[in-house]
């Protein structure tokens, strides 16, 4: 997968096409007879110049922008059409983008379903408003202390650092010109 995106992101394409590209050459890696193999994904392409970001997601959960002038967080008001399958399930799906403003010190934070899905000994998800409610707030809303508020609020709430499935967070910020 990661030869394919390297070469992909040599290409000018869009997200949309970088997505679509990536899922017919992943639908033929990744058929194995009966076993059905995806991968999920959110692809931003940003202009640092006009804080322009443009994203195609394909069945990956929806990122959260942190917005450093309101210090609060929200999840990216991912258009309808632009809510794609994951990768390789279908092959000539064509993926659409759509462009989200984003401001000088803004933060985007990718999460793996694992976040919102972990459980914890009532039986209990983690659930996406506590991801949301982690993020929030004006300490947790600048990069560096998100990552770690939401890794607390998870083991917090799971009362374990260990978890069943895969947990991974990812963020970035715009920052200014040096």
């Amino acid at each position: 997968i990661k030869a394919i995106a390297s070469e992909l992101s040599r290409a000018p394409l869009t997200a949309a096409d970088f997505l679509s590209k990536m899922n017919r050459r992943l639908h033929a890696l990744l058929l194995d007879g009966d076993t059905l193999i995806f991968a999920t994904a959110c692809y931003g392409i940003i202009d640092v110049a006009s804080g322009q970001l443009q994203l195609a997601v394909a069945g990956h959960p929806t990122p959260v922008h942190l917005h450093s002038e309101e210090a609060c967080a929200e999840f990216v008001g991912v258009p309808e059409e632009a809510r794609g399958p994951a990768l390789a399930l279908l092959p000539e799906y064509t993926y659409t983008d759509f462009d989200v403003p984003f401001k000088t010190g803004d933060s985007l934070i990718l999460y793996t379903d694992g976040v919102v899905e972990a459980i914890n000994a009532d039986g209990l998800e983690y659930g996406a408003n506590r991801l949301l409610n982690a993020l929030s707030g004006s300490e947790s809303c600048v990069l560096q202390g998100s990552i770690r508020s939401v890794v607390e609020s998870l083991q917090q709430f799971c009362g374990h650092e260990r978890w069943e499935d895969d947990v991974c967070l990812l963020g970035f910020k715009l920052s200014e010109s040096a």
